[in-house]
């Protein structure tokens, strides 16, 4: 029976999930997240199910922890563009985020739901790994991200898809091009030339995103662009990418960028298989228990209901 397999960058569904409430239990312990996350989740199973009219097989949370030692080392202003002066009140909600996403680490498993983490690698990573992975076997599947990480994009492929959770929008090979005007081949090369803000790494001074997608749609990919230094270095714009800096800042960011081609996964390898390999079921009594201990009360409610969708998605592994 075909399905679907799919990965929740888990920190970027948490984090959102955390901004969009105020919700505590009666001793002051903050549940968010908690509670965002797990409807955020069913929400997202259930409008995949509906648009692909398929069912889904098993959902992995991939959690970040801490930033990867080698990209810091490559570049060790590699997201430093994050926030470093923390109020009390900002300090005190990252400690209660992160709190939510222990909670939500240790308790998945209840709801068949698998998740994963691991000091010193971040959510990107271990998203390709378990994409990879489950590729290979079920070749007839289809993998899909949850992120609106951009990132993501450059593992699309016939078998993989993205899913924005935000925008609800789905993207495939077949309508890449459509939704981001360039190839989907090409969507690598087009992030080494204007780089990432988000992570803080800057790409080619000068090439943002609209000179980014011009140059791969005439020229295709990094190849076809290098092998085409004559004709480009007659514009001072796109000069500076044949210049030292700029061969330099592409090397840079290739191995910051790329997971296909500069991420060892054999260290943590054997977890990941682990992992994918592990039979999911649902505690029934341990969940209600869960949703008791942090006072989710809607859940407990509409429990029976709310619960059908991670039930069947445990009877579907592994068919």
């Amino acid at each position: 029976m075909r399905g679907l397999h799919v990965i929740f960058e888990a920190n970027g569904a948490a984090y959102r999930a955390n901004l969009m409430t105020e919700l505590y239990t009666k001793n002051g312990e903050r549940t968010s997240a908690i509670m965002g996350t797990l409807n955020i989740t069913h929400a997202t199973l259930e409008h995949l199910i509906k648009l692909y009219h398929l069912p889904i097989k098993e959902a992995i949370f991939a959690w970040d922890k801490g930033h990867s030692p080698r990209r810091k080392e490559i570049y060790p202003e590699y997201k430093h563009n994050r926030k470093k002066e923390w109020t009390p009140e900002d300090e005190l909600w990252k400690k209660e985020f992160y709190k939510q996403t222990e909670i939500l680490h240790e308790n998945l498993h209840l709801l068949g739901i698998k998740s994963y983490q691991k000091r010193q690698w971040e959510g990107d990573d271990l998203v390709w790994g378990f994409t990879s992975l489950l590729t290979k076997k079920y070749p007839n599947d289809i993998v899909i991200i949850v992120s609106t990480d951009e990132d993501f994009h450059q593992l699309i492929d016939s078998n993989v898809h993205v899913f924005s959770p935000i925008k609800k929008i789905l993207y495939t090979p077949q309508n890449y091009r459509e939704l981001m005007g360039i190839d989907i081949e090409n969507f690598l090369a087009y992030k080494l030339l204007k780089g990432d803000t988000s992570d803080g790494i800057p790409g080619i001074v000068g090439i943002g995103e609209k000179t980014a997608k011009t140059l791969v749609n005439k020229y295709g990919g990094l190849q076809g662009i290098l092998s085409n230094s004559k004709e480009l270095q007659k514009s001072k714009r796109t000069a500076v990418i044949f210049t030292k800096e700029g061969l330099t800042t592409l090397d840079r960011n290739n191995k910051l960028i790329n997971l296909k081609e500069c991420v060892d996964l054999s260290p943590i390898m054997d977890d990941l298989e682990r992992t994918v390999n592990e039979l999911p079921s649902i505690d029934n009594t341990a969940v209600r228990e869960f949703f008791m201990k942090y006072q989710l009360t809607s859940f407990i409610v509409k429990y029976r209901e709310w619960s059908v969708i991670f039930g069947d998605m445990v009877k579907n592994f592994g068919e």
